[in-house]
């Protein structure tokens, strides 16, 4: 796998967390026990007074967020077609769409069975529905991030320092 710097990261690339059991206890165990490579994504942003800034699903609903010091993203998905200035533009507009939804819990502790609420999001939502919205849908083979990481439409690199 090709490895890619934080400071070659491009505004609108996706995002991939890996948890270990010490960095975020629950995202291992969903990693664990569905055996995916990866538990979390969202988007890079950008950087702000050198802090790089990711967009993601959280407890409080999407928020951007600095890179944490214990639990920094993995991996790095860039579209192999990358966006226009347009259709950034209109990501934007998009992300603002998700603003007031909250995490939902109770679909991703009940994944299996089918609780969810249209109310609230998940994070692969966060990248897929933004997608959906300007019309450049991700082929995957399901809804988690371990299906937008495999995803054909996506070139994958490991993140180093």
């Amino acid at each position: 796998m090709k490895t890619i710097k934080r400071a070659q990261l491009k505004q609108f690339d996706i995002l991939f967390w890996q948890a270990s059991f010490k960095q975020a206890k629950l995202g291992w165990l969903i990693r664990t026990i569905t055996g995916d490579v990866v538990n979390h994504v969202g988007w890079y942003v950008g950087t702000k007074i050198g802090f790089h800034l990711s967009y993601e699903s959280t407890g409080g609903g999407p928020s951007v967020n600095e890179f944490s010091k214990t639990y920094p993203p993995k991996y790095v998905g860039r579209f192999k077609i990358p966006f226009n200035y347009h259709e950034k533009i209109q990501l934007i507009i998009q992300f603002h769409k998700l603003d007031p939804r909250k995490y939902d819990w109770a679909h991703l502790l009940g994944y299996f069975i089918g609780l969810d609420s249209v109310k609230r999001i998940m994070c692969p939502e966060l990248i897929n529905e933004p997608l959906k919205g300007i019309g450049r849908d991700l082929r995957r083979n399901n809804e988690k991030p371990s299906g937008i990481f495999y995803s054909p439409d996506l070139e994958i690199f490991e993140l180093v320092t």
